[in-house]
């Protein structure tokens, strides 16, 4: 069987953070002076992103699990739509680590966290 890499569409796949910021999920803060003018996603197509996104915006649905209360936190503090591209560059970070690092994701909550 052969492991195909969805980040082999023209993305550079050197670090997550190349990896981010070819599927447009991460911010691009355009910064003067040492002052933050403004931090918007850059536009563009991408299949697989759209693909994240989607599965973000599904994340909402679930019971439980560590990313739905990663959702609900931003989705409190920034808004529906800033959750669903930071839940999708964090799906983006952990396919990433799971094809480039052979690590496996814990798919429930460590019990030592509280849900409030």
């Amino acid at each position: 069987m052969q492991v195909v890499n969805p980040f082999a569409a023209g993305i550079d796949v050197g670090s997550r953070s190349h990896v981010v910021n070819g599927l447009r999920l991460a911010p691009n803060n355009k910064i003067t002076g040492s002052k933050k003018i403004s931090s918007r996603t850059s536009e563009g197509k991408n299949h697989f992103s759209l693909a994240l996104r989607n599965a973000a915006n599904t994340i909402e649905n679930s019971k439980d699990g560590f990313l739905l209360m990663f959702f609900r936190r931003i989705a409190y503090k920034k808004g529906r739509t800033a959750a669903i591209t930071a839940t999708a560059r964090k799906l983006a970070v952990i396919i990433w680590n799971m094809i480039m690092k052979n690590r496996n994701i814990p798919t429930s909550i460590p019990k030592n966290i509280k849900k409030k």
